[in-house]
Protein backbone atom coordinates (compact mmCIF):
# COMPACT_ATOMS: atom_id res chain seq x y z
CA UNK A 1 0.00 0.00 0.00
CA UNK A 2 2.81 2.42 0.76
CA UNK A 3 4.17 2.01 -2.77
CA UNK A 4 0.75 2.85 -4.24
CA UNK A 5 0.24 5.84 -1.96
CA UNK A 6 3.69 7.15 -2.71
CA UNK A 7 3.27 6.77 -6.45
CA UNK A 8 -0.16 8.38 -6.52
CA UNK A 9 0.97 11.24 -4.32
CA UNK A 10 4.05 11.79 -6.47
CA UNK A 11 2.10 11.73 -9.74
CA UNK A 12 -0.99 13.59 -8.52
CA UNK A 13 0.55 16.97 -7.70
CA UNK A 14 3.93 16.16 -9.34
CA UNK A 15 5.66 17.47 -6.21
CA UNK A 16 8.39 15.43 -4.47
CA UNK A 17 7.65 17.34 -1.25
CA UNK A 18 4.19 15.75 -1.12
CA UNK A 19 5.85 12.34 -1.41
CA UNK A 20 7.88 13.22 1.67
CA UNK A 21 4.66 14.17 3.46
CA UNK A 22 3.33 10.64 2.82
CA UNK A 23 6.24 9.18 4.77
CA UNK A 24 5.86 11.81 7.48
CA UNK A 25 2.13 11.14 7.87
CA UNK A 26 2.83 7.42 8.23
CA UNK A 27 5.71 7.94 10.70
CA UNK A 28 4.35 10.82 12.81
CA UNK A 29 1.79 8.67 14.68
CA UNK A 30 4.70 6.48 15.89
CA UNK A 31 6.36 9.54 17.33
CA UNK A 32 3.18 10.85 18.94
CA UNK A 33 1.51 7.63 20.12
CA UNK A 34 4.29 5.10 20.85
CA UNK A 35 3.96 5.45 24.63
CA UNK A 36 0.14 5.32 24.73
CA UNK A 37 0.20 2.36 22.31
CA UNK A 38 2.42 0.38 24.67
CA UNK A 39 0.23 1.26 27.63
CA UNK A 40 -2.89 0.17 25.74
CA UNK A 41 -1.22 -3.15 24.80
CA UNK A 42 -0.44 -3.78 28.48
CA UNK A 43 -3.82 -2.73 29.89
CA UNK A 44 -6.29 -4.18 27.39
CA UNK A 45 -6.64 -7.57 25.71
CA UNK A 46 -4.03 -7.53 22.97
CA UNK A 47 -6.16 -9.46 20.55
CA UNK A 48 -8.90 -6.81 20.85
CA UNK A 49 -6.36 -4.01 20.47
CA UNK A 50 -5.14 -5.59 17.24
CA UNK A 51 -8.66 -6.15 15.94
CA UNK A 52 -9.60 -2.55 16.74
CA UNK A 53 -6.45 -1.23 15.09
CA UNK A 54 -7.07 -3.30 11.97
CA UNK A 55 -10.71 -2.14 11.84
CA UNK A 56 -9.47 1.46 11.81
CA UNK A 57 -7.08 0.54 9.00
CA UNK A 58 -9.84 -1.20 7.00
CA UNK A 59 -12.01 1.90 7.13
CA UNK A 60 -9.08 4.18 6.27
CA UNK A 61 -8.00 1.94 3.39
CA UNK A 62 -11.55 2.01 2.07
CA UNK A 63 -11.52 5.80 2.29
CA UNK A 64 -8.29 5.79 0.27
CA UNK A 65 -9.96 3.49 -2.25
CA UNK A 66 -12.77 6.04 -2.63
CA UNK A 67 -10.41 9.02 -2.76
CA UNK A 68 -8.08 7.46 -5.33
CA UNK A 69 -11.12 6.43 -7.40
CA UNK A 70 -12.28 10.05 -7.61
CA UNK A 71 -11.55 12.13 -10.70
CA UNK A 72 -9.51 14.61 -8.66
CA UNK A 73 -8.25 13.04 -5.41
CA UNK A 74 -7.74 15.38 -2.47
CA UNK A 75 -4.11 15.46 -1.36
CA UNK A 76 -5.12 16.69 2.10
CA UNK A 77 -7.65 13.88 2.56
CA UNK A 78 -5.09 11.29 1.43
CA UNK A 79 -2.48 12.59 3.88
CA UNK A 80 -4.99 12.70 6.75
CA UNK A 81 -6.10 9.15 5.98
CA UNK A 82 -2.51 7.92 5.85
CA UNK A 83 -1.99 9.52 9.28
CA UNK A 84 -4.98 7.50 10.56
CA UNK A 85 -3.53 4.31 9.07
CA UNK A 86 -0.21 5.13 10.74
CA UNK A 87 -2.03 5.54 14.03
CA UNK A 88 -3.67 2.14 13.61
CA UNK A 89 -0.30 0.59 12.84
CA UNK A 90 1.25 2.28 15.87
CA UNK A 91 -1.33 0.73 18.20
CA UNK A 92 -1.28 -2.70 16.58
CA UNK A 93 2.52 -3.09 16.66
CA UNK A 94 3.11 -3.47 20.43
CA UNK A 95 -0.05 -5.52 20.81
CA UNK A 96 0.98 -7.96 18.08
CA UNK A 97 4.52 -8.27 19.42
CA UNK A 98 3.30 -8.85 22.97
CA UNK A 99 0.60 -11.29 21.82
CA UNK A 100 3.06 -14.05 20.88
CA UNK A 101 3.64 -15.20 24.50
CA UNK A 102 -0.14 -15.41 24.96
CA UNK A 103 -0.48 -17.76 21.98
CA UNK A 104 2.57 -20.00 22.07
CA UNK A 105 3.53 -22.41 24.87
CA UNK A 106 6.74 -21.34 26.67
CA UNK A 107 8.77 -24.22 25.26
CA UNK A 108 8.00 -23.06 21.68
CA UNK A 109 8.50 -19.35 22.31
CA UNK A 110 12.06 -19.06 20.87
CA UNK A 111 10.96 -20.75 17.63
CA UNK A 112 7.86 -18.56 17.45
CA UNK A 113 9.96 -15.41 17.78
CA UNK A 114 12.35 -16.67 15.08
CA UNK A 115 9.45 -17.43 12.71
CA UNK A 116 7.81 -14.09 13.46
CA UNK A 117 11.01 -12.20 12.68
CA UNK A 118 11.69 -14.26 9.55
CA UNK A 119 8.21 -13.67 8.14
CA UNK A 120 8.49 -9.96 8.94
CA UNK A 121 11.78 -9.71 7.05
CA UNK A 122 10.27 -11.62 4.14
CA UNK A 123 7.28 -9.28 4.09
CA UNK A 124 9.57 -6.23 4.10
CA UNK A 125 11.29 -7.57 0.99
CA UNK A 126 8.33 -9.04 -0.90
CA UNK A 127 5.71 -6.42 0.05
CA UNK A 128 7.10 -3.48 -1.93
CA UNK A 129 7.75 -5.75 -4.89
CA UNK A 130 4.14 -6.95 -4.91
CA UNK A 131 2.98 -3.39 -4.34
CA UNK A 132 4.89 -2.28 -7.40
CA UNK A 133 3.40 -5.07 -9.51
CA UNK A 134 -0.12 -4.36 -8.24
CA UNK A 135 0.34 -0.66 -8.87
CA UNK A 136 0.03 -1.42 -12.58
CA UNK A 137 -3.66 -2.10 -11.86
CA UNK A 138 -4.05 1.28 -10.15
CA UNK A 139 -4.04 2.61 -6.61
CA UNK A 140 -7.77 1.94 -6.05
CA UNK A 141 -7.19 -1.76 -6.76
CA UNK A 142 -4.26 -1.84 -4.34
CA UNK A 143 -6.39 -0.16 -1.65
CA UNK A 144 -9.21 -2.67 -2.23
CA UNK A 145 -6.78 -5.59 -1.91
CA UNK A 146 -5.33 -4.09 1.27
CA UNK A 147 -8.88 -3.78 2.68
CA UNK A 148 -9.42 -7.45 1.94
CA UNK A 149 -6.14 -8.43 3.59
CA UNK A 150 -7.03 -6.43 6.71
CA UNK A 151 -10.45 -8.13 6.80
CA UNK A 152 -8.79 -11.56 6.56
CA UNK A 153 -6.39 -10.54 9.33
CA UNK A 154 -9.29 -9.48 11.53
CA UNK A 155 -11.01 -12.83 10.96
CA UNK A 156 -7.84 -14.79 11.70
CA UNK A 157 -6.98 -12.77 14.81
CA UNK A 158 -10.57 -13.14 16.01
CA UNK A 159 -10.22 -16.91 15.78
CA UNK A 160 -7.08 -17.00 17.96
CA UNK A 161 -7.40 -18.67 21.32
CA UNK A 162 -5.02 -17.05 23.77
CA UNK A 163 -3.96 -17.81 27.28
CA UNK A 164 -4.96 -15.37 29.96
CA UNK A 165 -3.09 -12.09 29.63
CA UNK A 166 -1.87 -10.49 32.84
CA UNK A 167 -3.15 -6.91 32.70
CA UNK A 168 -0.97 -4.14 34.06
CA UNK A 169 -2.94 -2.32 36.78
CA UNK A 170 -0.17 -0.04 38.02
CA UNK A 171 -0.51 3.71 37.56
CA UNK A 172 0.82 5.00 34.26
Amino acid sequence: DLVAWGWEMYVLPSDPFVLGLVGLCLFLPNLIFFLPAGIVADRFPRRLVMISSYCVQVVASFVLFLVFSAATPSVTLVLATIFIIGTGRTFSAPASTALVPNIVPPEHFPNAVAWTNATWELAVIIGPMLGGLLLATGAPTVCAIVCGIYCCSIALISSLRTRVQVMNKEPV
